[in-house]
């Protein structure tokens, strides 16, 4: 089913019933009031903010993603939840791996450079094999040529990850790898079994990966984050170490949760590796 030009409301409904999803492309308003809302297949949101006063569930197998569109200065994968509970369930994503700024050649790109935040270079290409991997919270790897600048900020991270650079000769193998999007969470309470993941895209021979994205989570009201999952935002690796570089690692921000982070779940927010 395709309801890119849907608007989907569910207000006052039967608080005991649950909304589930699957195999959809939620359109321009998603507003769910009371109901439990379940994804247990592929969901992807055109424009990645809906208002769900109600727990959202991904269960095992689900996959809740941003569908890539344009956005602003590029940025093309956002999801922005602002939600009573989200709970993943082992094996069930919340992704946006690949989905920010495009490397050189890459989609919407007609450089070989790659994207960043603003416009600016999330990477650079001098010629032949001199080109640099995208940067987001870390520089990205260099080899010749310069990385971009640090994006974003520590406490509130909203900044999707710059793309790789490429050759300069646009053939089939000259693709930077795009940067991971941004994934913003508000709720009184987050339980992760399975993944939430802005992870860069990888890149073609001999272009560049780009850098991870940004994962902010803000817990309300002193309420938990939980779980035995991961949390990740790490940039890309290379495909071909002699002529190219690794993506930056992103940003991972945690704020407002009333107990102690547990030991159980993992942040990963590296750099890439050649």
């Amino acid at each position: 089913a395709d309801f890119r030009e849907a608007e989907i409301h569910v207000l006052h409904g039967y608080p005991d019933a649950d909304i589930v999803l699957g195999g959809l492309l939620l359109g321009e308003r998603f507003d769910v009031d009371h109901n439990p809302v379940v994804v247990q297949n592929s969901v992807s949101m055109v424009h990645g903010y809906p208002n769900l006063d109600a727990r959202l569930t991904i269960k095992s197998g689900g996959y809740l993603s941003a569908f890539p569109i344009m956005l602003g200065d590029l940025t093309r994968g956002v999801v922005d939840l602002d939600l009573q509970e989200l709970l993943i369930e082992s094996g069930g994503s919340l992704s946006v791996d690949g989905d920010g700024y495009p490397g050189g050649f890459g989609q919407d790109n007609e450089d070989r450079h790659g994207i960043a935040s603003g416009g600016q270079p999330g990477s650079l290409s001098w010629a032949d094999n001199n080109v640099a991997g995208g940067s987001n919270g870390g520089l990205g790897g260099i080899y010749s040529a310069p990385a971009g600048t640090a994006q974003g900020t520590l406490e509130s991270p909203a900044i999707a990850g710059g793309g790789g650079a490429a050759w300069d000769t646009g053939g089939n193998n000259d693709v930077g790898g795009a940067g991971g999007g941004v994934i913003h969470i508000k709720a009184n309470l987050i339980q992760v079994g399975g993944v939430i993941s802005s992870n860069a895209a990888g890149a073609s021979d001999r272009g560049s990966p780009g850098a991870g994205g940004s994962v902010f989570l803000e817990i309300n009201n002193g309420g938990d984050l939980l779980g035995i999952g991961v949390i990740r935002a790490s940039g890309g690796d290379c495909n071909n170490s002699s002529t190219t570089a690794a993506g930056g690692g992103g940003r991972i921000s945690v704020v407002g949760y009333g107990n102690a982070l547990p030991d159980t779940l993992r942040f990963e927010a590296f750099g890439g590796a050649c």
